[in-house]
């Protein structure tokens, strides 16, 4: 507590018939209460973030009790300002309402701001109080950063505009099959204050293409996870490119904020369907044509073998 209690502080004189007669006005002091900490808790990168600080008149209630004056110090960072409550009658409570403008990044906040204290009576002088340091603390979180990579079959390309991907299988011939797995990759650097990734997505069922999976969570810096298989069955399907687009969600997590959600997203996954594969045990063109030499020439040799038994 910064303050004092039931200090004489102020007289006045006043004249009557036998001369001046001097009378000490009495006043309690305010007596000034906060806390020793101000902690903003997790705070997004490049946003702002708000908090109150619990600022007391604890003097004892009474017609000459002072009010609580506040008034703003230095901040040791000038991202954190804050707006001082009013005038605190005895026995009030106000707060300190700080901002903590994040714009320099991500990491972790350790600072101080310095209060300052007077007692306020009507009609008389403030006296001053003291000041106060408070230890300001929290954590600037970095936003997790959503990928989707593939292994096996096909390329995996991203619009660099719209963030959407295409899943090109490549050429799959008539009749057969494709799989590519699809991965999760949270691209931002593992960190005390980076957030992790969790994603939500929707199915694939039709023209020969499937996939299926509830989504995955608490991804974290750094970190990859297969989230299920894409499948393409050309059976019975026409020649040519076949395409299917499934839409999912990701989001960025952090304790104590609520989930930024990246939006809708789309995944295009494309396959070409190419000229049906040869029947088992009918040659090709090219195997025909070494098959009809190779009998000539052993016709010849055995029309030649004839002639020398003769």
């Amino acid at each position: 507590m910064v303050g004092a209690a039931n200090i004489t502080s102020s007289a006045s004189t006043v004249a009557d018939r036998n001369g001046e007669v001097t009378i000490e006005a009495l006043r309690y002091f305010a007596d000034a209460s906060v806390p020793d900490t101000l902690d903003f808790g997790a705070v997004r990168a490049y946003t702002t973030g708000t908090k109150s600080l619990a600022v007391s008149n604890g003097v004892v209630v009474s017609a000459i009790s002072d009010k609580l004056v506040t008034t703003l110090g230095t901040s040791s960072s000038a991202l954190i300002s804050g707006t001082a409550p009013g005038q605190l009658a005895a026995g009030q409570t106000g707060a300190i309402i700080y901002t903590l403008n994040a714009q320099s990044g991500p990491g972790i906040v350790s600072e101080s701001v310095t209060l300052g204290f007077s007692s306020h009576a009507a009609g008389g002088d403030d006296f001053a109080l003291g000041s106060k340091t408070v230890a300001v603390t929290g954590t600037v979180t970095d936003y997790a950063i959503g990928f989707l990579l593939s292994s096996g079959a096909g390329q995996m390309t991203q619009d660099e505009v719209t963030g959407y991907y295409v899943l090109y299988l490549g050429d799959v011939a008539a009749g057969s099959k494709a799989l590519a797995q699809l991965i999760a990759y949270n691209g931002v650097t593992a960190s005390a204050y980076s957030e992790s990734l969790g994603g939500i997505f929707g199915a694939l069922d039709g023209d020969g293409f499937s996939f299926t999976n509830a989504g995955f969570d608490n991804l974290g810096g750094g970190a990859q996870v297969g989230i299920g298989p894409v499948k393409f069955d050309s059976a019975g399907l026409s020649l040519g490119l076949h395409s299917q687009t499934l839409q999912y969600v990701m989001v960025s997590r952090f304790a104590g904020l609520d989930d930024y959600d990246f939006g809708l997203l789309d995944l295009t996954v494309v396959a070409n369907i190419i000229g049906a594969p040869p029947i088992a045990g009918v040659p090709e063109p090219a195997t025909w044509g070494l098959m009809l030499g190779g009998f000539g020439m052993i016709g010849a040799a055995m029309r030649r073998r004839k002639r020398q038994v003769a």
